[in-house]
Parts: C-alpha cells; sequence; structure tokens
C-alpha cells in the first residue's frame, strides 16, 4: 500500500493532530509508561516515533498525571494537561479536543513503543483520504495461532465494507484456527477520529461489554457507530505485561528495523 503524495502538506498539518493519552497507573504493569528502555521511559519512546511522522503533524501528550507531565516537558515535549477523570485514553483526548483547532485527531495509545512511524503516516494519509469517515482504526494481520487467545491483544473481524463488526481478545470463533488467521485482525492502539466524533462519543454512556472487556472501542459499536479501517504493517507488541517487557527489549536489540528506528530516536532532542 502506496502514500498518496500530498502537495498540501501545510495545510495538512495544520489540521490534524497527534494525541497521546498517557496516565501513571496500570494493572497488569505497574507504572509501565515510566519505565526506561535505552534510559529513555515508554512514553518518550512513543512520543518520539509520532514526532517522525512525514507530515510533520504535532504531537501533544494527554495526561492528568504531574509526573508524566513533568517527565515529558522535561525532554522538551509539548503537554495538555486532564481537568477531569476519565475512563480511558479516548474520553481523555476528548477533553482537550474540543479546545483545540485541529479537525481531525490521531489517537496514539503510549504503551504503542514499537509503532513504526510509517504506520502513522498510513493513517494520517488515511484520515484525509477518507474525510468523511468518523472514525478509522488502524489493523495489521495476525501472524501466530496463540494470538488468537492472547487477551492482551484486541482482536475483530470485517464486515464487507471493511468496517469493524465484532471486537474481543479471545477469538469467539470455533472454525480451525488456522483458516481465523486469514479474516481474524489485530486492532492496533492507533486510531483517527474526526474532532465531531470524538467529542461526541465522550458523551456516550459507556457500554456494558466495554466495561466488562476493557477496550474502548466497543462503546461505537454498542452504539452502532462505524469503525472503518486501514490496515498497516505489523509492528510489535503493545506493553501491556511484563512477558510483553522482556519481547519488547529483545525486538529493540535484534529486529534490524526496530534497532534503526531506536537508532534515530535516540538522536532527537
Amino acid at each position: 500500500m502506496d502514500l498518496l503524495i500530498d502537495t498540501n502538506w501545510v495545510k495538512l498539518k495544520n489540521d490534524i493532530c497527534i494525541l497521546i493519552p498517557a496516565r501513571i497507573d496500570s494493572v497488569r504493569l505497574p507504572n509501565k509508561l515510566l519505565i526506561k528502555i535505552s534510559d529513555l521511559p515508554v512514553i518518550e519512546h512513543t512520543r518520539r516515533r509520532a514526532l517522525m511522522n512525514k507530515f510533520e503533524v504535532p504531537v501533544y501528550v494527554v495526561t492528568g498525571d504531574q509526573e508524566i507531565a513533568r517527565t515529558i516537558e522535561n525532554f522538551g515535549g509539548k503537554v495538555l494537561l486532564n481537568k477531569e477523570k476519565h475512563e480511558n485514553g479516548t474520553d481523555r483526548c476528548a477533553e482537550v479536543a474540543k479546545k483545540l483547532k485541529y479537525n481531525k485527531i490521531i489517537i496514539l495509545q503510549g504503551d504503542e513503543i514499537l509503532i513504526d512511524p510509517k504506520n502513522i503516516d498510513r493513517i494520517i494519509e488515511s484520515s484525509k483520504r477518507n474525510a468523511k469517515a468518523p472514525v478509522i482504526n488502524a489493523i495489521c494481520k495476525l501472524t501466530e495461532i496463540n494470538d488468537l487467545v492472547d487477551e492482551s491483544i484486541v482482536k475483530c473481524y470485517l464486515n464487507k465494507s471493511n468496517k469493524i463488526l465484532s471486537l474481543f481478545r479471545k477469538t469467539p470463533l470455533t472454525v480451525d484456527k488456522k483458516d481465523q488467521l486469514k479474516y481474524v485482525w489485530k486492532v492496533s492502539g492507533l486510531f483517527a477520529y474526526s474532532k465531531s466524533a470524538l467529542t461526541n462519543l465522550s458523551k456516550l454512556p459507556i457500554g456494558k461489554i466495554q466495561k466488562l472487556e476493557s477496550i474502548e472501542q466497543l462503546k461505537l459499536i454498542e452504539n452502532q457507530l462505524d469503525i472503518s479501517t486501514t490496515e498497516i504493517i505489523e509492528d510489535g507488541s503493545s506493553l501491556n505485561s511484563p512477558t510483553d517487557l522482556k519481547k519488547i527489549r529483545r525486538i529493540l536489540k535484534y529486529d534490524k528495523k526496530q534497532t534503526a528506528i531506536l537508532k534515530n530516536i535516540l538522536r532527537m532532542k
């Protein structure tokens, strides 16, 4: 999938921003966003990868935690402080989006430490191509059968229009798992919202299944709202558990693409 060349990139970067919601508490891995890898906290790794987008779209960390805010500011990053407590990162972003000038909001989860900047470019471009889509979710192919039952990976399958039909942590399907890999997708922590869709979403009640499964996007499904998709290239694990942390450290050490990105990140100021 090739990116389209945007000749009006100045307008683009003034119309779209990237928000990274961040909170210090985490059930499965306490203080995970402040864990240091190669002398940088996880949240700063994610922020710097977002800054590498080719459209020069601005990046803001959105948080209500003073420790995260100070950490980002010490690295020269931009912070938007929340005044309210929120159930999830999407609602956290919705609070600040109301006051921003941007019409399109890219949300990147703070624990997406292995996100490839090219995938951020893809969802920015997809957001511009599909201007009428209120919500676009980045998805990628699953490669391992074990991923189908890994509860840390949010998964989905699509309807004929490539919109998300259902979201889940464990596959509910009964057919052979090798066949399931053909049409069950991994949901990435990378989304594009129109400003109006994002701010309106925060007004909707939390759904029963959303709360039970702890999947933010289920609020959209439960309220019968469409989630369009754009395919990205698999870029590794989010950070959710001590096992993920070990895996991520190994990937950053031995994976050629990831080590190259890491070198660029460590050069940034």
